[in-house]
């Protein structure tokens, strides 16, 4: 047997060469070679021994991160963990069987309850606007009255804004007219009665659209435009009772009328 198959068979027996050589050369009949224990494998035997083991190393480990998975999934549904798919699924199942049957009562609650919140806000919000409204219809009706009203005599004690508060006192200004004690104030024609025409009205009642003339309640009357004035003096005491300042625009305006009605008596 040449040195070559010698080498080969040495190595697949996995023995030194020079011990085959000579156990094979040996003349006497119970000489024996000892070989290594073990099964000896062929290429295709190897390839096969190593695709099984590592398909079972693969499976164990899919199992593992299966289970690991299923566990996870169970800690996040809130079931009891399982450690197959079949058993995961029929309790989470059981699960959604059972919240279907809670579930809608406490969305019709919840939605109920948004929606009475959300109907508060808008009702809120309404009598908040419908106050401002009010609150903005009352300053223009007091500030559109207060305008109407002459400059109240000095002796009467009050303010404009005491006066619109008299005026207001037993009247209600509405869209429609003026109502008094809970009644619609009429012309002579039955027609519903303006707010000037009220107002002046008003003020005649009480004497305020007249005020006396000349130290010491003289004989000639005025009103505040200046009817009634027919000379300098009654003028310059006309402006001392009404506290205006000779030069100034009322005054002037004053002047001019009673200029246009007596001009024989400023020239």
């Amino acid at each position: 047997m040449n040195k070559k198959v010698l080498d080969q068979l040495a190595g697949a027996l996995g023995i030194d060469v020079e011990v085959l050589t000579k156990g094979i050369s040996s003349e006497q009949e119970d000489a024996t070679i000892e070989l290594p224990k073990g099964t000896f494998l062929s290429e295709a035997d190897l390839a096969t021994l190593k695709d099984n083991h590592g398909k079972e190393r693969y499976d164990a480990g899919a199992t593992a991160s299966r289970e690991i998975l299923l566990k996870d999934l169970a800690d996040e549904a809130g079931i009891e963990r399982s450690k197959d798919k079949s058993s995961f699924l029929k309790s989470y199942k059981t699960k959604l069987i059972e919240e279907a049957n809670v579930e809608p009562d406490k969305k019709v609650s919840e939605l109920q309850a948004s929606l009475e919140n959300l109907q508060k806000q808008l009702t809120d919000g309404d009598k908040k606007y419908s106050d401002l409204q009010k609150d903005v219809s009352t300053r223009e009706t007091r500030f559109k009255i207060q305008s109407m009203l002459p400059d109240l005599p000095e002796g009467s004690g009050l303010s404009k804004e005491e006066a619109v508060d008299i005026y207001l006192k037993n009247r209600e200004v509405k869209e429609d007219g003026i109502y008094k004690a809970g009644n619609l104030m009429k012309d002579n024609l039955e027609r519903a009665l303006t707010l000037d025409k009220d107002i002046e009205g008003f003020v005649t009642e009480r004497g305020w659209n007249v005020i006396p003339t000349g130290r010491g309640g003289g004989a000639g009357k005025t009103t505040p435009n200046g009817s009634g004035i027919s000379t300098m003096e009654e003028y310059e005491n006309h402006l001392k009772d009404r506290g205006l300042s000779v030069g100034g625009q009322e005054a002037n305006a004053i002047l001019a009328k009673a200029m246009n009605d007596n001009p024989d008596n400023f020239n």
